[in-house]
């Protein structure tokens, strides 16, 4: 799509054109940045088509059919306070919806190698053993190595699970009670919206 439009300028902010060949609706670029402690800096874009009648899309040929029109109109302007606040209201329940998707897909969408299963596995048998004993400790090392698994992980993180299963049960839980905070949590997603691009 950038291609598309490399004989303009890429400049966050918010137009409107008149443009008859499409749908009234609005154009919204959204970017999703982790936020917290936990969270790594990566921004990963979004853009949402929301049509005046019709249900919220992301399909790109859609898109790309709008920011053409909007690149081979000659009508752009700025568009009134009225006409962001109405798309900001359409943009709420399909941008609702994208962050639970997000959400999802960070702790349960993802593959687990067989070493993060084999790890699983173990983590649970300690678990058990920690409860018999009452040892809150081993119990919640457990427990958090047990979240550190639940998550997908990076190339690293592979590597870091299969260490951790090479260790005896007692370096295990001990290593596990060290584990930085990042491999345990997710990082909250803050949206901002990049851009806004009006079709009357």
């Amino acid at each position: 799509m950038a291609q598309l439009a490399d004989t303009a300028p890429a400049i966050a902010g918010c137009a409107a054109v008149e443009e008859h060949s499409v749908a009234r609706g609005a154009l919204i670029g959204v970017s999703l940045h982790p936020q917290g402690p936990c969270g790594d800096g990566h921004k990963s874009p979004v853009l949402f088509w929301l049509p005046d009648r019709g249900e919220p899309s992301q399909s790109v040929e859609e898109a790309e059919a709008h920011l053409m029109a909007a690149l081979e109109s000659d009508s752009a302007a700025a568009p009134t306070e009225g006409e962001i606040e109405r798309a900001r209201m359409r943009l709420w329940p399909a941008l609702r919806a994208q962050l639970a998707e997000a959400d999802r897909g960070r702790w349960s969408r993802h593959r687990a190698s067989p070493e993060s299963r084999m790890l699983a596995r173990r983590l649970h048998q300690l678990a058990r053993a920690a409860a018999r004993r009452r040892d809150a400790m081993a119990l919640a090392s457990a427990d958090r190595g047990l979240r550190f698994v639940a998550l997908g992980h990076t190339a690293g993180e592979e590597m870091l699970t299969v260490e951790l299963l090479a260790l005896s049960d007692r370096a295990l839980l001990e290593r596990l009670h060290h584990l930085p905070l990042r491999s345990v949590a997710s990082a909250p997603l803050l949206p901002v919206i990049t851009g806004v691009l009006i079709f009357r």
